[in-house]
């Protein structure tokens, strides 16, 4: 009865929707590259531009802290809105936002240790690799605001994925855009006033806080029968949501290993000029894998929302169709 009344979106206009959103991803993620980069090495050079590239991928390896409970639980609630079940859908998604909450809460007191740590050394920007001397100070701090950054990320990608939920993926992908589009804007006078790395990754963090509360406030509007609440807890569902989610929890991890240990171990061994010349060539060579990628992701709010109607016939085409496409790209 509960899913009587919803309209029925989806289908190719979906994925049309969600392309559309994918590929403007593409439009900002260029304008980043064309802005920002040559920003940082005019008034940062090489050297320096290889330093932040570093302090990035420092802390990159705290996403992986959600161990995939957004991805697992969004498409799991997608499967619950469209079967009617919305009491379990409110009692999943209120102890995985809990569970999100708590993690990013512990890991960000854990991560003040961070000004404990001799972490300038351990990058070798206290002077004693070939690039140039950042203070304790400035590293720390930038390290740290980073992570939150991070933490406030994991929170931000709940909340888009509960888009999903209401076959309005494309919605929540347009929330990313503007999340990552504002993060240019703050960054550029950074950047041409030559500010510290601190100052640049608190103006980050600032645009990705003000792009939760907008994201919250466009799914009250458009969603306000899933709007995410603290107000429930199941225990019994943590193991059920902690098993299936390892898995993409695992995906996830091996970004980190694949794109970002690799900056490290240059940093540590070259230095920063070589982490520059390495991270700007893999992001031109990594242009044509996101198109491909824009494709594939459409497809998938698709194929949950198809299965969670259990409407096969529709389902098997898309499989049928997409995996031609995708294997002709």
């Amino acid at each position: 009865e509960s899913g009587s009344t919803r309209p029925k979106r989806g289908g190719l206009k979906g994925i049309t929707k969600n392309l559309s959103s994918g590929f403007s991803s593409h439009v900002v993620s260029a304008l980043q590259q064309l802005a920002l980069t040559p920003l940082f090495l005019r008034n940062y050079g090489a050297a320096g531009f290889g330093e932040w590239l570093t302090l990035s991928a420092s802390i990159s390896y705290l996403a992986t802290l959600d161990f995939g409970i957004q991805t697992f639980v969004n498409q799991d609630l997608t499967v619950r809105y469209h079967r009617g079940d919305m009491e379990g859908l409110h009692i999943q998604q209120s102890t995985a936002l809990r569970m999100l909450l708590g993690i990013c809460l512990l890991a960000s007191v854990l991560a003040l240790t961070i000004w404990l740590m001799p972490v300038d050394q351990w990058l070798r920007m206290d002077g004693s690799g070939p690039g140039p001397k950042l203070s304790p100070a400035v590293v720390s701090g930038t390290v740290f605001t980073l992570a939150l950054m991070v933490m406030a990320n994991i929170i931000f990608g709940f909340f888009v994925g509960q888009f999903m939920v209401i076959s309005c993926s494309h919605v929540g992908q347009y929330w990313g855009n503007a999340k990552n589009a504002l993060v240019i804007l703050v960054s550029v006078p950074c950047l041409i006033l030559k500010t510290s790395f601190a100052v640049i990754a608190g103006a980050q963090l600032l645009a990705v806080l003000v792009c939760i509360v907008g994201i919250l406030f466009t799914l009250y509007r458009m969603g306000r029968e899933i709007f995410p609440t603290l107000r429930y807890w199941d225990g019994s569902t943590v193991g059920a949501i902690l098993g299936p989610s390892s898995y993409f929890a695992l995906l996830f991890s091996t970004n980190f290993l694949v794109y970002q240990v690799p900056v490290l171990i240059l940093a540590r061994g070259v230095g920063p000029v070589e982490v520059a010349i390495f991270g700007t060539t893999r992001t031109i060579f990594s242009m044509a894998r996101q198109v491909l990628n824009s494709f594939t992701q459409a497809i998938g709010p698709e194929v949950t929302s198809l299965y969670a109607k259990g409407d096969w016939s529709q389902l098997t085409r898309l499989y049928d169709y997409s995996e031609r496409i995708v294997f002709s790209l």
